[in-house]
């Protein structure tokens, strides 16, 4: 949990959710909202905004939590869409763990 203008808000570091370690430098939250539901996310980089088409994803990657599909960018590179409600569900779950609260209903 963080302090975010006065009110407490659970966070998720994006490197260490799919298993990486976080970039070195300065990082970015990016504060989401989805329902009733707020966090934030913490990206080692911001590279702006791009309307795109997103596609599933397949195989092996098909079952990573957190992604909803995959992007073809103008660049030929291919960017991961993240699923926002399951990013925040396991910010939010992570949260009650490190509160002491694990099984708890909201």
């Amino acid at each position: 949990m963080l302090n975010f203008r006065g009110e407490a808000l659970p966070w998720l570091g994006l490197s260490q959710h799919f298993g990486g370690s976080p970039g070195k430098g300065r990082r970015s939250l990016v504060v989401v909202q989805h329902g009733h539901g707020r966090a934030g996310i913490v990206v080692d980089r911001l590279d702006g905004e791009d309307q795109t088409v997103l596609k599933p994803l397949l195989g092996l990657a098909s079952g990573a939590r957190g992604v909803a599909g995959s992007a073809l960018l103008g660049d030929g590179k291919i960017a991961l869409i993240l699923d926002v409600p399951a990013l925040l569900d396991s910010a939010v779950e992570a949260a009650r763990v490190s509160n002491g609260q694990a099984g708890k209903g909201s």
